[in-house]
This record gives C-alpha cells, structure tokens and sequence, in this order.
C-alpha cells in the first residue's frame, strides 16, 4: 500500500495528477495506491493530525496556507516523498526550502512535461521504499496488500484473535501474521510486556506495576504481566 495527499484546487488538474500516479502504481509495483485529494490547505491540515503513515505528498504551494502544509508534512514524516507544484507568482527560495525538502518540481500550467516528471518522481518513491528489509519501517500485510509503517510510528503490537493488530498514535491496523514472526523484525527498543503484546519503550512515560500497566504517550497503555517483570526491568535499565 502506498498512502499519499493531494493538494490542488484545479480539479482538472487533480484528476489528472490522480490519474497518473494510479497508472504508474499499476505499472511498477504490486502495491495499491490510496491518495487523499483536497482542494484547500484548511482539511488538508485536519487530516494530518490524525494520519500516522505518508509516502508521499504532493502540494500546490500557491494555495493559501500550503506552505505551511508542506513543512508540517516534512516534519512530521521525514521519509515522504514531496512534490511541490509551483508558478512563477512565488519565489523558489520559499519552496526549494530545507524545511520542506522536496524531491520534485511541477510548473503551472500543465504540460506535456508533467508525465515524465511524475515518473521520476514516483522511481524515486520505489527506490526508497520498495524492498522489504528496508531500514527503519515494518513491512506488513493485509487485505489491501502489503505497506510499511515506520518503527517510529508504532507504540505497540497486540495479539488478537487470528490477526496482529498495530496501533500507531492515532490508527490500529490488523495485519497477517503472528506476533512471534513481527517480533523477528523489530529493533531493540520493542519488547515483550504480555504474551499478546509488545511495546516500544521509547513511548513509555510511567511504569505501574501494581497496575499491571505501562502508560505511554497520547493517553495509551499496555498490561504487563508478572511473568515479564524482572526482565522488563532489566531491559528498561540497562
């Protein structure tokens, strides 16, 4: 799966851009593509506080507050992709800007130029992130196929039933496989508290055992139970 936004008010132009990129997601990869359209930089904003995974955003900083949009998106997903789409009413020195990092470039008005430059684009996209193994993110697997999810966006892992469900801040998703297996593939920091979960310590904030609880983050927690314990202890401090 491959999670992006979009940002135009031109809704030929949106269209287009949408069309594209679903032709060249069918073409190169069997990964499915799921893109966020938006029209004004207002929902666009909304929508990113509670989105949790991006590969790829592209923004037409014309628009009033777009700026803006472009460098929270840099900040809080570091590894997206960014296409900026541009005219020459805003100077590039606003938009070609390490706080925002782009990859690519678009020029208003449309052209015929657009199709090559969106391939360069989305190769750029594939090389990063198209093989598992890929430093820094979970590959994982569902009905709608297989995506990443950052390491640094996942607060815990939980057993449920026949599925493993992965909760970032402000999603869960419910992926194939055991938690066993998932296990094999995290960094140290995560580890065992339950037999049905696994946290990362690095969202810890307080540790209740006479609860049997961790709080973490953005009012979440996990049990932790008697048999993980002493070496949970161990492990927070080592």
């Amino acid at each position: 799966m491959i999670f992006g936004v979009l940002l135009d008010s031109n809704e030929e132009e949106k269209k287009k851009l949408h069309h594209q990129l679903g032709k060249l997601t069918a073409l190169y990869t069997d990964e499915k593509l799921e893109i966020q359209a938006f029209g004004r930089s207002n929902p666009l904003m909304e929508r990113l506080e509670g989105l949790d995974l991006l590969d790829l955003a592209i923004i037409d900083v014309t628009l009033p507050g777009a700026l803006e949009g472009a460098r929270k998106i840099r900040e809080k997903f570091r590894e997206a992709e960014i296409l900026i789409i541009a005219d020459i009413t805003i100077s590039p020195m606003k938009y070609m800007h390490p706080s925002i990092r782009a990859s690519a470039l678009l020029l208003h008005p449309a052209a015929s130029e657009w199709e090559a430059a969106l391939g360069d684009f989305f190769g750029r996209l594939l090389e990063k992130g198209g093989k598992e193994g890929q430093d820094g993110v979970l590959w994982v697997e569902n009905r709608d196929g297989k995506f990443r999810i950052p390491y640094g966006q996942i607060y815990y892992l939980e057993a449920r039933g026949k599925k493993v469900f992965i909760r970032t801040k402000a999603e869960e998703f419910g992926v194939r496989g055991t938690i066993e297996n998932l296990a094999e593939q995290l960094p140290e920091n995560f580890t065992r508290c339950q037999r049905s979960y696994i946290v990362n310590t690095d969202y810890i904030t307080r540790v209740r055992l006479c609860e049997n609880r961790l709080y973490l983050r953005d009012d979440l927690w996990v049990p932790i139970s008697r048999s993980y314990r002493e070496a949970f202890k161990r492990r927070i401090h080592e």
